[in-house]
This record gives structure tokens, sequence and C-alpha cells, in this order.
């Protein structure tokens, strides 16, 4: 085995153990992207036809979905993740407060979470500009608070 290949290995099972600290520490969020997981999985395989609605999710809307998600999931890691140092960071959001715990805001980004693919759900006039929107919002702060942790 070359020299390059050997440290690659490592490094990867450094990598690997830092992801497995992180979730061991954070199994709110380890819940938490797991429910965004089977929401997103739900949603794009048609499963989400337990009550009826108007129309169909058009393949545009669907695509809109998953980036809210994505983009809700990703600020709720990065909210969580610059409460780890409250000396430095404090929390923008009047809801969850200067400094929440893990558990509020795995619930807060849980529910928002889900509440918005409802709304979107039945109403499927708010789709787009919900999802996309909403989004947006969370791609800002998610920014923001990346932003403050490399500072």
């Amino acid at each position: 085995m070359e020299v390059s290949g050997f440290v690659h290995i490592i490094y990867e099972k450094k990598k690997s153990k830092q992801t497995e600290q992180f979730f061991e520490k954070n199994s709110k969020m380890k819940k938490l992207i797991m429910t965004m997981l089977v929401l997103v999985v739900g949603l794009v395989s048609g499963c989400t036809s337990l009550m009826p609605h108007p129309r169909p999710w058009t393949n545009q809307e669907k695509m809109a979905a998953v980036f809210f998600l994505a983009a809700h999931t990703a600020n709720a890691l990065t909210t969580e993740a610059h409460q780890d140092h409250p000396e430095f960071y404090y929390e923008r959001n009047p809801i969850l407060g200067r400094h929440p715990s893990d558990a509020e805001i795995g619930g807060y980004f849980s529910i928002t979470g889900v509440g918005t693919l409802l709304v979107a759900y039945l109403y499927p006039e708010l789709r787009m500009p919900l999802l996309v929107g909403y989004g947006a919002v969370n791609c800002y702060w998610t920014v923001h608070d990346y932003k403050l942790m490399k500072e």
C-alpha cells in the first residue's frame, strides 16, 4: 500500500469518528435529520396521498420541497452548532430565545418543517412561494450562522 492511500484511510477513519461523535453528542439532531429524510422520501415517492388535496404535486413543487427541507435542516444544524459556545454566540430567533437547548432547537425545527409541508400540501396555490421563500430564509440564516462560526 502506498503512503498516500494509508494517509487517506487514517483521514477517513478520523472523519468517520468525528461524525459519530457529533451524532452521539447531538442525538436530537440525528432525530431531526432522520425526520426530514423520511419526509423527503415520502414526498418524492408519492406516499403523501394520505389526505386528499385539490391537485397532486408537480415535479417542480417536489424539488422546491426538497430545497426547503435541505435548507431547513442545514439551518437547524448550524443553529445547534453555534449554541455550543454561548459566550460568543446567541440565537436571534425570538421564539427560541437567546440560548435554546438542543431539545428546543430540535422541536422548533421539526414542528416548523412539518407544519410548512402540511400547509404546502393543503394549499397548492401557496406551495412554490412558501417552500422557495421559507427555504431562502433558511439559507440566509444558515450562511449567517456559518459565517459567525468561521470568525
